[in-house]
């Protein structure tokens, strides 16, 4: 999909999706119906609506959905297609637990538009989408793909009593902004460096490790074909 929309960026013509990954994360964020057919009869036949969203380059590469450095890259790289197909989410569960031993905090150095801030954690995120592919479910509070802005989240920690906040936070709808669980702001341009070299992955795609990578968004930049 990103090297489709990569291709399309700007054009009149129009995207859409037949989903058939492991989380289907974008097609769960515009509200895509989950049967094939059903789709591939609305595209046909015209009975769609259409979303403009936005995209998002990180080091000259197209960002559709978000970018991970640290422990969640290493999640998303570590799923292996064998686990993908016999429990589907579950694989990314798998891939935690086996990283979980090698993993260490990190300096994170942050520059969102004007504003510069230090953190330390163990996993940041770009976003242009906070959707996990589980309708309703996000990473945060609310968030839009084409409000023009990226998502910057920051995990300071995932010891069991971060763990067990967050959890609580999300099930009762509590604040999700929570300086000892998660860290998120919002910029139309990042960049982020790292104290040590981190695995980095754009759309679950393994992109380099290293200790510095930008990422800036283009706001309605694609514009999809959403069966009504």
């Amino acid at each position: 999909m990103r090297e489709v929309a990569e291709g399309l960026l700007g054009e009149e013509m129009l995207m859409s999706i037949l989903p058939g990954g492991t989380a289907n994360v974008l097609s769960v964020e515009l509200g895509f119906p989950t049967d094939l057919m059903t789709i591939l009869k609305a595209l046909a036949t015209g009975d769609y609506h259409t979303r403009t969203i936005d995209v998002a380059k990180m080091d000259n590469k197209t960002l559709l959905l978000r970018a991970g450095i640290g422990y969640e890259a290493q999640i998303s790289v570590g799923a292996k297609r064998e686990e993908k197909r016999r429990f589907g989410r579950g694989a990314y569960f798998l891939a935690a637990w086996r990283q979980l031993r090698d993993l260490r905090p990190t300096r994170y150095h942050l520059t969102l538009d004007d504003e510069e801030v230090v953190r330390y954690g163990v996993t940041c995120l770009i976003c242009n989408s906070v959707n996990v592919g589980i309708p309703n479910v996000k990473l945060i509070g609310e968030s839009l793909m084409d409000d023009g802005k990226l998502d910057v989240i920051l995990v300071p920690s995932i010891e069991l009593p971060y763990l067990l906040r967050g959890i609580w936070k999300f099930v009762f709808r509590r604040s999700r902004q929570d300086a000892d669980s998660i860290n998120h702001w919002q910029a139309r341009k990042v960049t982020i460096r790292t104290q040590a070299n981190q695995v980095m992955a754009i759309d679950g795609d393994y992109h380099k490790r290293g200790k510095r990578t930008s990422a800036e968004v283009i706001p309605r930049a694609l514009t999809v074909a959403v069966p009504n």
